[in-house]
């Protein structure tokens, strides 16, 4: 076992993290749909590897997967990309979530204002869309939840 300690999120990590899960909380409980997470929460993607995504959706109907000191795969993984940690977020955290079955994943880029969605087709995740500006990045799983991305950076 290795372990990897990483830099400590910036402010506006979580920001963007907090205002996520305002809107994915809400949604989640007026439609009853499930539960949301943030980080330090470990998954456990297989045995002996753990992440801690920056966000976790797990659905009503996959709840048993939730433990109080781990848990098991999310049905959506959000990540929100630090600038010194970029390969490990866009590169190894996505490859492991696919192989690990989540369904869908978030990735969030602060310096581009962008959001991608995508969904796991077969092991490997499609891409939904990139979402910017002026636009909404919407789920496939959470059907109907849709975000606008200036609410994500509405503190700047």
């Amino acid at each position: 076992m290795r372990l990897i300690i990483l830099p400590m999120p910036s402010l506006t990590h979580q920001r963007i993290l907090r205002q996520f899960a305002y809107y994915a909380q809400t949604w989640l409980t007026e439609n009853k749909r499930g539960e949301i997470i943030f980080a330090s929460h470990p998954i456990r993607l297989w045995p002996g590897k753990y992440r801690e995504p920056d966000a976790m959706v797990w659905l009503n109907e996959h709840m048993d997967r939730v433990g109080e000191r781990e848990s098991s795969p999310p049905d959506l993984a959000l990540e929100i990309v630090s600038p010194s940690n970029e390969p490990h977020d866009l590169e190894t955290k996505f490859r492991e979530y696919a192989q690990a079955g989540i369904p869908e994943c978030w990735i969030i880029q602060p310096a581009t204002r962008r959001v991608s969605v995508y969904t796991l087709e077969e092991r490997a995740y499609r891409l939904l869309g990139h979402f910017g500006p002026g636009e909404r990045a919407r789920s496939v799983i959470l059907s109907g939840f849709e975000v606008a991305v200036n609410d994500l950076f509405s503190h700047e």
